[in-house]
């Protein structure tokens, strides 16, 4: 991707989404489709992301700007 003219990615990990914010992606997450088995580490990851910069949204969003920018 780093040879791309990639500017935003859109992720279901958390791992990958933070590594991509790292890499001076926009990131953008759907929580809604994103599922997990720790309770806590899940509200960990989530502050993580946000720290990182990351975007967190819904499914819901993610279709209306993929409907927007087509």
């Amino acid at each position: 991707m780093a040879d791309s003219k990639f500017t935003s990615v859109f992720m279901l990990l958390a791992a990958s989404a933070l590594d991509a914010a790292k890499l001076g992606y926009r990131v953008i997450v759907a929580e809604d489709a994103c599922v997990g088995i720790n309770h806590s580490e899940i509200r960990h990851k989530r502050q993580e992301m946000l720290e990182a910069g990351v975007h967190l949204t819904c499914v819901a969003k993610v279709i209306f700007i993929h409907l927007t920018l087509t």
